[in-house]
């Protein structure tokens, strides 16, 4: 008998690529509005993007007060960001405007990691294959289109009413789904995010670690993979237990 029913997929940094599909936005909003661009203008408009991000307290989700407002600082933060990129790169529009058309290019199929999309698919014949992710629902439903004719559920943060990794947006998923923490196996790169999250209601999560970090006190995943395709193994070795 398999341990799991339901497989839920973290979307950033574990199904899809936003490092890459923000540099794409970036070029092409550099393009629209005529400012023209090298790669490496392209690395200091994400380096730029990863400061404000920060300044605005968006890497926070543990506080309480940055999961409140989280959407909110999410919107916030691109016209300051503009801001600094209509100075360093010298583009004629104005920070609202080119943040908008920056935001309408993030609305678009995003760039899939490695086998993500093979395995969601492969998995999605004998799981119930869900999504749960932080962020706006329209950039996140239009990112992720390759993969919701996979997927039995996709839940959003914008959507759910709550920010990972707030225990509500796993007692919502859970409620919705009508399912057991125990029959669920969560898999994301954020621990701060998903395997914190996931302790919140007593769900296993599988850590996804490319990078073969050390795994720090204080956080206790049922396991980790450092390619995607390890997800089968990892099921296939609970379902012989």
């Amino acid at each position: 008998m398999a341990k799991y029913d339901y497989l839920i997929f973290d979307a950033d940094h574990t199904l899809v690529d936003f490092d890459r599909d923000e540099r794409a936005a970036f070029a092409r909003t550099f393009a629209h509005f005529g400012a023209p661009y090298t790669e490496e203008d392209l690395s200091r408009a994400r380096a730029l993007s990863d400061i404000v991000w920060d300044e605005q307290g968006l890497n926070n989700v543990h506080e309480e007060g940055v999961r409140r407002t989280y959407h909110e600082k999410y919107m916030g933060h691109l016209p300051v960001l503009f801001g600094r990129i209509k100075e360093a790169f010298r583009v004629n529009a104005p920070a609202e405007e080119l943040a908008a058309w920056f935001l309408d290019e993030l609305n678009a199929p995003s760039a899939v990691l490695g086998e993500a999309l093979a395995v969601f698919t492969r998995l999605s014949e004998r799981y119930e294959t869900c999504i749960a992710t932080n962020g706006l629902t329209v950039m996140q439903t239009a990112r992720l289109k390759e993969f919701l004719p996979h997927a039995a559920a996709v839940f959003i943060s914008q959507e759910v009413g709550s920010v990972k990794p707030d225990k509500a947006f796993f007692t919502g998923m859970l409620s919705r789904l009508n399912a057991s923490p125990s029959r669920c196996l969560f898999v994301g790169d954020s621990l701060s995010s998903d395997v914190a999250g996931c302790a919140t209601v007593g769900m296993d999560c599988l850590w996804f670690n490319p990078s073969r970090r050390a795994l720090p006190p204080g956080y206790a995943p049922v396991g980790q993979i450092a390619r995607i395709e390890e997800v089968e193994d990892f099921l296939r070795q609970k379902d012989q237990r």
